[in-house]
Parts: C-alpha cells; structure tokens; sequence
C-alpha cells in the first residue's frame, strides 16, 4: 500500500465580508476531497496542514512519517506566495519523492517577467513587455496600445481588474502606480491581445496535452476588456464570472497552440503537470501570457476539467500525478 502524506498550506479564515473569503471557502475543502480520491484508489493517506510559515513541524512530522510520496496542495506560507517554493525545496532535502514541479520551475512561473524572458529565449510567443520597479517613470515604457498591467509576482488573478487594460498614458500611471502602492512590487505590462482565451491543461513526463480549453466571456464583459479578473475567476455571483469549455480549433490551430504550450512547459522546466494559458491573436499566432506549474486542482478546474473532457476520473487523475512523482523517484534509485 502507497504511503501518502498530502500537505497544504491553512490559511486564517478571512472575515466573511473580506472578497478572499470566497476563495478560501471554495479551496478548503479541496485536500479532503483529494484524500478521499486518493484512499478510493487504495492508498493511506495522511494530510498536514502548514499554520503560517512555520514548515520546521512539518520537517519533524515528515521525518517520523516518512512517506512514500507527498502530494504537494501547498501554494503559500503566511499568505505569501513567494513562500510556495519552500516546501519542495525542504522535500528535496529531506529526500522525499514529492508530485509536481521543483523549485526553480516555480520560482520562475511566480516572477512572470522571469517566466517571460525565460519564452522570449526559447523563441515562444509572449507578448511584448517591460517591467516597471517603484519609482520608474512609466513615459520609458515603449509599447503598442492597449496594455495589460499586472502585478509582477503573483497568481490567481490577484491585482487584475478591468482598469488593467489602458489604452493611453495617464490609464498606465494610474494603473501602475496602483500597483506599486497596493501590492509593494513592480508592474509587468504588457501588449493586452484581443483574442481568444485559450488554456492547455499538461500532464506526464513527457508532457502531453489534454484537451484545450477555452474561456467564455459572456454579458458581463459587454464594453470591457475580455481579461480574468479576480471576480471573473472567483466569484461565482460577479456578472462577469467566467466558464471554460473543451475549445473547437481547427486542425493547424489546434497543433500549433499545443505545441507552444508544451514548448513553455518544457522551457520552464515544469514537471508532472501544468496549465499554460494562451490567446489566439487575430492572425491565429498563440501568444503565452501565462505558465502554471501546479495549476489549481479542484474537481472540475483546470486540469481536472482538461482531464474530465479526456475521460479520466479525478481519481485517477490524482493516482497518475503521484505515480508520475513515484516513477521519477524510482528511476533515481
């Protein structure tokens, strides 16, 4: 029998007139439906919960379990994204097989302009960009109308609203400086492309693509910009929440969006499983916009709905990530 501990990060309960809340109720119970999935497939199974940012409990607890594999649920320590890469870093320490990417290829998906120099390099599609640190002025950023600001350190939509897009140099101070003051970082801006919203869910090593899908922007986006803000991601009651459906490519666009998204899956050095989110310009050219090692795995999210659209179960797509993270650590032996 399969010895699993399964660790992710708890967070405190925000108040439930805080926006995260809607968040951290649609997350909680996310680990326990995936040790439920994972016994079904006859495994023992253990699950740690991470408090803050204390992971030296977690390094005792690991060493007294010493499981055959961890399945990593842990995105940040104290609510603090930089902090999702210290968890595999303390596994390779500790010479745990763990599922997922390693830290390096989290650490540049979490930095986006480094993700992005990372795809300009490899010679992928992203739009163009530049980075813009406190104190900047935004009058040296030369790029074409309409831009995307976004912060320059973080997932899941976090600082992305519809005044992210801004079609003239006053929109872009505003929104930068918004930025810098809000969220203590740079603003990555970008050239914003108006096309479709394309995401590749990826799976196994070597990669492979489950089926694409595709992000509806329904009645809410009528005279906005077509962009995932974080109600659009995340709140289901938002008028412009968004759906994603398996997408319909035509044969020569459907190729060569998979294979852009498995090139920057591989440039970014993921492993296991990713989402690499794209859209389609005008002229059909797939531009990346984002990498995601360790994408979101509710049931029905992301991979798991790539995977539904492919005929696989969640448990058994549960049971194929921790076999992939087994295989790799069996062939290192």
């Amino acid at each position: 029998m399969t010895s699993i501990v399964l660790i992710k990060n708890i967070d405190d309960e925000p108040p439930a007139d805080d926006p995260a809340h809607r968040v951290w109720a649609l997350w909680s119970p996310v680990a326990a439906t995936a040790c439920a999935a994972l016994r079904e497939r006859g495994a023992q199974v253990e699950q740690i919960n991470v408090f803050g940012a204390d992971v030296l409990d977690v390094a005792v607890r690991l060493k007294r379990l010493r499981p055959d594999v961890v399945v990593n649920f842990c995105e940040t320590l104290g609510q603090d994204s930089r902090g999702e890469l210290v968890l595999p870093a303390l596994l390779d320490v500790l010479a745990i097989p763990y599922t997922g990417s390693a830290p390096l290829a989290l650490g540049l998906a979490l930095h986006k302009d480094k993700a992005k120099a990372v795809l300009v390099a490899s010679g992928l599609p992203t739009p163009p960009y530049v980075v813009v640190e406190p104190g900047m002025p935004v009058g040296n950023v030369v790029l074409t109308y309409p831009l995307v600001v976004k912060p320059v350190r973080e997932d899941a939509s976090e600082g992305i609203d519809f005044d992210s897009v801004v079609s003239d140099a006053a929109g872009l101070a505003l929104a930068v400086l918004r930025i810098h003051e809000s969220m203590a970082q740079a603003a990555l801006v970008e050239e914003y492309i108006d096309g479709r919203e394309l995401s590749v869910p990826i799976i196994g090593n070597p990669p492979e693509a489950l089926p694409v899908l595709e992000t509806e922007f329904g009645p809410g986006f009528r005279d906005r910009p077509r962009v995932v803000t974080w109600d659009a991601k995340w709140d289901p009651d938002a008028p412009e929440f968004i759906v994603t459906r398996p997408s319909e490519l035509d044969p020569d666009t459907h190729e060569r969006v998979v294979r852009v998204a498995l090139d920057a899956h591989v440039a970014l050095g993921c492993r296991d499983y990713s989402r690499i989110d794209l859209r389609l310009s005008a002229d059909g050219m797939p531009y990346v916009i984002d990498v995601n090692p360790n994408c979101d795995l509710q049931p029905g999210h992301d991979l798991a709905a790539g995977a539904e659209a492919a005929g696989i179960a969640y448990p058994d797509l549960l049971q194929r990530i921790v076999d992939l993270a087994l295989e790799r650590a069996n062939a290192a032996d």
